[in-house]
């Protein structure tokens, strides 16, 4: 294939939200006259302005994908909040995507908040080999310098966040540690045939600080308000 052709991934958001119109009313329907009645309360608006995929305490995300290195893949987002034992708006977010041509990426995070929402802690483990471009070294190269490659990687990292100066804002510090080696690259490029920092086997250890500014007037169904994120 042509490795300068620009992949394009395409999200399930239109079936996400074509889903979440519909599955209130189904499951409304089997649930009895009861439930029905409620579902008819909120109204199409209502659920226009907050689409819901959830269930049994889970909320979920199908998404579909293609590029053209990857080819067609599915995956998708399984997330499951809890409380209690002393913990507050916690959760456990599990996502992944696997493409016809075998590549792929999975996720486990974990949030755990205490203290009232004042003190939190957040880990994630991610494997991933998905391709990704390369476009040569300093501000100048020229366009044929693109090319694909083909990185396998294991991600962890640890945040440890507490609340300043009120309930929007949060700081922090971070830690992480990836282990990473490449599987394939262009035989003619530049990381094949130049002595390229990162194409060999590695283990890169850092940290570092970071802030956030939330105010969303709901973190899974927001309809106003605002996420920023600082990380350095």
């Amino acid at each position: 294939p042509d490795v300068r052709a620009r992949g394009f991934e395409i999200s399930g958001i239109l079936i996400a939200v074509c889903l979440a119109l519909c599955l209130p009313a189904a499951v409304a329907a089997q649930s009895g006259d009861a439930d029905s009645t409620k579902s008819s309360e909120r109204g199409f608006l209502d659920r226009l302005a907050r689409p819901k995929l959830e269930r049994w305490g889970f909320i979920y995300l199908p998404k579909i994908y293609y590029s053209s290195e990857t080819s067609v893949g599915i995956g998708g987002q399984l997330l499951r909040p809890f409380s209690g034992r002393g913990l507050d708006d916690s959760e456990v977010d599990v996502n992944g995507r696997i493409m016809l041509k075998g590549q792929g990426q999975a996720g486990l995070t974990t949030l755990l908040a205490w203290g009232g929402g004042r003190y939190a802690a957040k880990s994630r483990l991610q494997f991933s080999n998905i391709p990704r471009k390369f476009y040569g070294i300093g501000p100048d190269t020229p366009s044929d310098a693109e090319e694909y490659f083909q990185r396998q990687s294991l991600l962890y990292y640890l945040e440890l966040m507490r609340h300043v100066g009120g309930p929007s804002l949060r700081v922090g510090l971070r830690g992480e540690v990836e282990q990473a080696r490449m599987l394939e690259t262009r035989p003619d490029g530049l990381l094949s045939t130049l002595p390229i920092r990162g194409t060999d086997p590695s283990t890169v250890i850092g940290w570092g600080v970071l802030a956030d500014w939330d105010t969303r007037d709901h973190r899974y169904w927001p309809t106003r308000g605002g996420l920023s994120l600082i990380h350095i």
